[in-house]
């Protein structure tokens, strides 16, 4: 309830005048407080409320490209490794000197193709892997809501309207005194 009315939030503008344009989504909040720790706790927890707010979207975000990464991670994973066992098979079959030439050949062209399948296939896992993982920098360095700077007290004049009678008469005097 003290706080009422001492509260004020603004976004950051680049420039000033009559070409201003809000370039950034920074939102800067002013608390007007008679003590400078009261004042510093109520605009963090306005910033913690604000952030709160407008993170639940990146969150998902972050969260959904976690696991698209896990996923295609161990999607490569597997990929390899039926690489590998085709290129253990095709060296096994190579070496087989009992088995006739052109069972070989047949065998040798099935790996083959096998293999050219599995080197497409993980180029596209590689790619999307890829893919995710700028999204998620993105998403982390730029889209997710943070504290950018720490809330700090400094003391203000102060400009009640009290203040503002006493200081007007005094320069009414003043200039008329002169006059």
């Amino acid at each position: 309830s003290q706080l009422r009315g001492n509260v004020t939030s603004a976004p950051v503008t680049i420039a000033t005048g009559q070409t201003a344009r809000n370039l950034s989504p920074l939102i800067e909040i002013t608390v007007l407080a008679p003590n400078g720790e009261k004042s510093e706790l109520a605009a963090q927890s306005f910033a913690d409320s604000v952030i709160d707010a407008v993170s639940g979207y990146t969150d998902s975000k972050v969260k959904l490209l976690e696991r698209q990464i896990s996923f295609d991670t161990a999607q490569l994973t597997r990929i390899d490794q039926r690489i590998a066992a085709s290129l253990e098979q095709q060296a096994e079959i190579s070496a087989a000197t009992s088995v006739p030439i052109t069972e070989r050949l047949l065998a040798q062209q099935s790996i083959n193709s096998n293999l050219a399948v599995a080197e497409a296939q993980r180029l596209t896992v590689q790619q999307d892997l890829n893919t995710a993982k700028q999204l998620l920098s993105l998403a982390i360095e730029v889209e997710q809501p943070l504290l950018v700077q720490p809330p700090s007290a400094r003391s203000t004049a102060a400009t009640s309207r009290r203040n503002a009678l006493v200081v007007g008469g005094l320069v009414g005097l003043l200039l008329g005194a002169l006059a």
